[in-house]
């Protein structure tokens, strides 16, 4: 994992990264049906995130930082976090090359209960395994700190996404990261325990050689090359019916 220019807690390094030339994220409506395929979700579920899509997106209302509407499986629908995760990632290296750094280590992961929270109240709202809301992958809070970036959370709506949100995001989106020029996603959401203590924030990157890194680095880290990834409470989350 090559750690970048490190400044002090709150303050924002210019953004010098941002995301791969000609880089489109997907329809949300195509994101459904990659997942729904890759998650085994039955054509009642889809259809379910797919209304669920049709009235977030007739409401209009979207969040000023959002970069248009996503759709994630629940975690919770698979296991565990942990368990989910480990799903996700092996996922992950199946449709690229991908190299878990944290597995290295005898390392922990602590979950943000607040986000798990969250998204429980999404997922009885739309009544799928597949979740539909707003989200950012980084590029508002280019160059900030995850501290920083917290600091500036809308604390009414927004909520940080930690590696199983994002990295699903990534099987997904797979053009969003391409080359050490994009910008790298942090997984606020966790936080990685080492020793007992807590202290670092996971995020995807990629090396030179064009493969996906899963590692860790400081949250009192500000760098132009990653941005915090966050998603927003949905005003309009209603199920069937």
């Amino acid at each position: 994992m090559v750690e970048l220019g490190v400044v002090s807690a709150g303050t924002t390094e210019p953004a010098g990264y941002r995301y791969p030339t000609g880089y489109e994220k997907p329809p949300v409506e195509e994101m459904i049906r990659s997942h729904a395929k890759a998650w085994k979700i039955s054509d009642q579920e889809k259809r379910s995130a797919l209304e669920t899509a049709r009235r977030l997106s007739e409401n209009r209302e979207r969040p000023e930082k959002s970069e248009g509407l996503f759709a994630l499986p629940y975690f919770r629908t698979i296991g565990t976090y942990s368990d989910a995760t480990s799903v996700l990632l092996k996922k992950l290296a199946k449709k690229r090359r991908a190299h878990n750094f944290l597995a290295n280590y005898d390392l922990r992961l602590h979950r943000d209960r607040n986000v798990n929270r969250r998204l429980a109240r999404i997922a009885e709202k739309q009544g799928s395994r597949l979740l539909v809301f707003h989200a950012q992958l980084g590029e508002y809070y280019a160059g900030m700190s995850v501290i920083g970036a917290f600091e500036d959370f809308d604390k009414r709506r927004e909520f940080p996404l930690g590696i199983f949100e994002v990295g699903a995001t990534l099987l997904a989106c797979n053009h969003r990261l391409s080359t050490m020029t994009d910008l790298f996603l942090d997984c606020p959401a966790d936080q990685i325990i080492n020793g007992g203590r807590i202290g670092t924030t996971p995020c995807f990157s990629i090396d030179q050689y064009g493969q996906m890194i899963l590692g860790h680095h400081s949250p009192r880290s500000s760098s132009s090359h990653y941005g915090a990834v966050t998603g927003f409470y949905p005003r309009i989350a209603r199920g069937k019916g």
